[in-house]
This record gives C-alpha cells, sequence and structure tokens, in this order.
C-alpha cells in the first residue's frame, strides 16, 4: 500500500481530510507516520515528493555508488553557494528523494554522538531541558535491534532499526585498525558504548543483507496496511495553509493529479507536521510566510508570521579526504584484474549468505579521537576504506589504494537556508559557509598529519603506498598553509547538514520550534517541525539515528509519555566522552 489508489487518480483541487499530514518521509518522518497512525482513531497522511523505496537500488547497499553520486530520481542533488574559503567551489548536497529519504542513500552507518553533546551543548548551552544523555539513551535503545552487542546498558535488541555488525572483514581493513594501533588508538568495538574514542568497525543500518533505512524498519508491510495511513508518492508539498496562526494543511502536486496552479489540498485537523530535513522544512516554511521577514518580502511572499531562526544556524560536517594510491593490494571494490577472483567470491556471499562488500560488508574502518588533548570530547571522526575513493563515489580508482576520510565533529561557522525564488518546485538556497570561522581549519589540518599518519605506519609499510593530492610537495613536510589550500581545494561535506530550525525556549529570539511540547513551530498552532533541522547543534558523528530518536522523543511529548528523568539526581551511565 506504497500509494492510495484512490490519491493517485484525484482530480486537482480536490481536499483530502486527516488528523495529521506529515510532509516528507525520510528518517524523521517514517517514524512519525508509524507512530502516529499506531491510533487506529487518527487518520494520517504522509506525502513524500520522491519515489517509493521498492527498488534494487535503495534496498542493496552497494547502491550507495549510483544513488549518491549519479542518481536524479532517488537523490535531489543540491549544490551549495560559491564557498568563499573553498576557493568559490560550488559543492555538493546529496539529499535522498523517496521513502526513507537520506537514509535510503546514506552510507548506513549507526552513530548516536556523545554524552557531551546532549547534556553540555544541547541542555545546558541550548537550555532543551530533558534531551540530557540520559533522557535519549532510552530511546537510542528503544529503537535499535542490534545484532551483537547484547544485554547491556547501550543497546537494544528489540526495536524496528536493525543494526549490524560486518560478518566479512578482509584482512586489509585488520591490518588498518592494528596501524591505528601504531598511532596509539585503542581497538574499540562499540563506537556507542560507553566510550566513542578509539580505532574499530562501524555497525551499519541493515537487515537480512540488505538497507535498513527508515522506509523498511518503520513502514513495514503490516504499517502500510493500517487503514487510517496513507502514504503517498511523488506529492510535493508547495504550501503550509494557514489561518491567522494556525496551520490547516498543505497544498501538494501529487504526480498525475494536479499541478502547481490546481493542487491537491491535504487539511490537518490536527496538527501539519514537516519532517523534510535541514533544507527543505526551512524553505516550506518560507515559502508559507513563516521566516524572516527579509527572505519574505525580497519574493513578494506575504508574512503569516515573522519567524528570524528560520533558515539561520546551519551546520554540516565538512569532510576532508587523504588518498594513497598503490599496484599491491587487491580489495573487492577496487578496480582491476588482479582482484577478480575475489569479486567472484563476494558476489556469491551475497548471493548465497547475504554479506560480503557487495551486500554492506564493505570494510570500512572508523576512528574517533581528539584534535588536541585539552579539548572535553572527540571532535575528529575518521572513516578509513581500503579502495580508492573520490568525488562522493563517482571515482573508484582502477588499482589499489586507500581513502582516509575526515571530518571536524564541533564547526564553529554558520550557514544559511534561503530562498531562490518564491517557485515552490526550486531548490532552496544553501550556504553552508565552510571555514567562516577560521578556528575551525585548525582540527582539520590535525585531521590531515593523522591521515598521512596513518598511512605511513609501519604496518602498511610493505604496500608502499603514495600519498596524492599535494603535487609535489613533499607530504612529510608540509606547511599548515600547505594543509589550509589542501582543505580549501578539496573540502566536501559529509551530508550532515542540521539545525535550521533550531529548538530552544520561548525566550531565545532565534529558536524555531519549543524543545518542551512536540516541536511545536513558536508561535504557531498546529504547526510542528520534527527532524535534523531542530538540532541546536550537530551532534558527534553521523546524524541519521538521533534523527530518529527526535522523532520518537516529539512524539512522546505529543502523546504525554516523554518520561523525562530528573538528571541532577539521575545515576549517570557513564561520561563517554
Amino acid at each position: 500500500m506504497s500509494l492510495s489508489k484512490s490519491l493517485r487518480s484525484l482530480p486537482a483541487s480536490t481536499k483530502q481530510v486527516y488528523d495529521y499530514v506529515v510532509v516528507g518521509g525520510g528518517s524523521a518522518g517514517c517514524v512519525m507516520a508509524n507512530r502516529l497512525s499506531s491510533d487506529p482513531n487518527v487518520r494520517v497522511a504522509l506525502l513524500e515528493t520522491g519515489s517509493d523505496d521498492n527498488t534494487p537500488l535503495i534496498r542493496n547497499p552497494s547502491g550507495f555508488f549510483w544513488t549518491v553520486p549519479y542518481s536524479k530520481k532517488y537523490n535531489h542533488r543540491y549544490w551549495t553557494t560559491p564557498q568563499k574559503n573553498c576557493n568559490g567551489r560550488n559543492m555538493f548536497q546529496p539529499r535522498g528523494r523517496g521513502v526513507g529519504g537520506s537514509s535510503a542513500i546514506n552510507a548506513m552507518v549507526y552513530i548516536r554522538g556523545l554524552k557531551y553533546d546532549f547534556t553540555n551543548l544541547w541542555a545546558e548551552e541550548n537550555k532543551c531541558n530533558g534531551w540530557e544523555w540520559e533522557n535519549v539513551l532510552p530511546i537510542f535503545k528503544e529503537l535499535e535491534n542490534n545484532d551483537t552487542l547484547k544485554n547491556n546498558a547501550y543497546h537494544g535488541n528489540e526495536g524496528p532499526l536493525h543494526v549490524r555488525t560486518q560478518n566479512h572483514i578482509g584482512p586489509y581493513s585488520k591490518r588498518i585498525v592494528k596501524a591505528g594501533n601504531e598511532l596509539g588508538w585503542k581497538t574499540t568495538d562499540d563506537f556507542n558504548g560507553a566510550d566513542q574514542s578509539g580505532v574499530g568497525y562501524y555497525q551499519y543500518t541493515q537487515t537480512k543483507g540488505g538497507r535498513c533505512s527508515t522506509g523498511v524498519a518503520f513502514l513495514t508491510p503490516e504499517v502500510r496496511a493500517r487503514p487510517n495511513l496513507d502514504v503517498i508518492v511523488d506529492a510535493h508539498t508547495t504550501k503550509v495553509l494557514t489561518e491567522g496562526r494556525r496551520a490547516t494543511g498543505v497544498h501538494a502536486v501529487v504526480s498525475g493529479s494536479s499541478d502547481s496552479a490546481n493542487p491537491v489540498t491535504f487539511e490537518a485537523k490536527n496538527d501539519v507536521v514537516l519532517c523534510g530535513g535541514a533544507f527543505n522544512s526551512p524553505q516550506l516554511l518560507m515559502l508559507s510566510g513563516i521566516g524572516p521577514k527579509d527572505q519574505l518580502t525580497k519574493y513578494g511572499i506575504d508574512v503569516v508570521h515573522e519567524l528570524p531562526g528560520v533558515g539561520q544556524n546551519l551546520q554540516d560536517h565538512a569532510d576532508i579526504c587523504v588518498n594513497a594510491k598503490t599496484s599491491r593490494i587487491s580489495m573487492p571494490l577496487q578496480i582491476g584484474l588482479t582482484n577478480l577472483p575475489s569479486q567472484i567470491k563476494h558476489f556469491f556471499l551475497g548471493l548465497f549468505k547475504k554479506e560480503g562488500v557487495f551486500m554492506g560488508d564493505n570494510q570500512m574502518v572508523g576512528s574517533f579521537f581528539k584534535s588536541k588533548p585539552d579539548i572535553p570530547a572527540n571532535d575528529i571522526q575518521m572513516h578509513v576504506a581500503p579502495f580508492y575513493y573520490k568525488d562522493h563515489g563517482a571515482t573508484l580508482r582502477y588499482g589499489g589504494g586507500i581513502s582516509v576520510k575526515s571530518c571536524y565533529m564541533r564547526p564553529e561557522s554558520r550557514g544559511t537556508v534561503g530562498l531562490n525564488s518564491a517557485d515552490p518546485m526550486e531548490g532552496p538556497l544553501i550556504d553552508p559557509n565552510y571555514y567562516d570561522v577560521p578556528a575551525d581549519f585548525d582540527p582539520m589540518v590535525a585531521a590531515v598529519r593523522k591521515s598521512i599518519e596513518l598511512i605511513q605506519t609501519k604496518t602498511l609499510a610493505e604496500d608502499n603506498l603514495v600519498v596524492s593530492g599535494f603535487g609535489d610537495k613533499d607530504v612529510n613536510n608540509l606547511t599548515d598553509n600547505d594543509i589550509k589550500e589542501y582543505l580549501r581545494e578539496n573540502t566536501e561535506s559529509i551530508y550532515h547538514p542540521v539545525s535550521t530550525c533550531r529548538m530552544g525556549p520561548s525566550s531565545d529570539p532565534m529558536a524555531v520550534v519549543d524543545h518542551s511540547n512536540g516541536l511545536k513551530v513558536h508561535g504557531m498552532e498546529g504547526l510542528r517541525v520534527i527532524d535534523a533541522s531542530v538540532m541546536p547543534t550537530v551532534v558527534s558523528g553521523n546524524t541519521n539515528a538521533p534523527t530518529m530518536v527526535i522523532a520518537q522523543k516529539a512524539y512522546n511529548q505529543m502523546v504525554g509519555q516523554d518520561g523525562v528523568v530528573d538528571v541532577t539526581d539521575a545515576l549517570l551511565v557513564d561520561n563517554q566522552l
């Protein structure tokens, strides 16, 4: 029941009535559709601008290498404005387009962030009481079904989101872990446990050899069969409808039945719930007259509610990759005749055992560490791939190599999301403003140096790895300015945009939604934003799992089941720094 047949054949300008209209079927939207429709007395519409997810490109983990760099059907393929601190480059911003959203095209890495993020930054610094680590950890566990890490204080085994340990770790990935040990990093088997620090293997949101997107986890056939839930794909929401300061529904262009001039109306008797993500939720608010007055009047949009924080505070993890080439390594995802036997082996592993690199065992090694010792928590995350990877996966080099990708997890720079025009079919204006605060360069410089050290360890010396990308410069004698220029020319996004509708108390003039009332938009009735855009600050790691927790906690608040503990009296689970 991915698309209601009656809705596919609806004539333009008709009206459908629901209790809740959820806009965006991504990481948060699928959770909200599942939870809201669990009450059989509540009618729910989930509107997704893209397609359904019933395709091998989405369900097979290796589809990442097509959907991220190339696909237009399953990827919005946004681009930034020219980045003044990155040599004026327009930078690629992939975003999932379809059921599951970005969880349907991402690299599936399951990371939660740190206690420091939730307790120190969200709850204390940004005054979002109730979002402390002790209050979100139970929700992470409730949603999780971990196949390996069972019966401990940090993981759940009964939730809908399947989290999988790689079954087939290649020998070269094991050597990369050993190389990390040579740098002084301890081996860790759980980046979401008591101590995130160290080097080890990521866990992934996968099940039965396939991707476990939020569409797979929360919109199961049983959920889709609920008579009170309509999942409507190819439905592009163009405006939130309002009466005074109350949201009453949305207009949407539904493929095959309407256009921008004659949209379908979806009335919401209770709430309109925006789950479009850090780019699309603020854009839709502004198109609907809710946001900074200057943005609205610039494009002739009537001001419904002046809310200056909409589209502000954009944060993202800037990513830098250091590549090294060699002719001596043979890995399944590398191109060349020497690794053909390995590719054949992994093809049959995927066919018969639902494991191997073509089914998600991508051999990735992870590491978390501090760029300098006197900071309170890890600020660098590494993804080390035992294959040569560039251009968001568009370049896989013939022959051997490794790729060391690093991101600075707590950037001080802030960007914006605005409008390109009043046309709802046009994408948003995205300016991450990378490196606007010069201090953001320093941890990235340290990460590049650490990447080169890793490549040059004794453990990896026999592979004759040659660091590429620095021209004729001696990589053992690079100045900080040399590395900064490399960063300006090579930095990309690692796809973690957040915070453009950030939560906070009503006393905060830049807060967009109320942290304690189901993420209700300040100054509006019947309107909520529930997605990664509400994060006050970006978490220390990948953002997919925290976005699901945001949705579940917001739902708990809406139905009066939040269960907040008083952390002043709580037994702290750990320090997790």
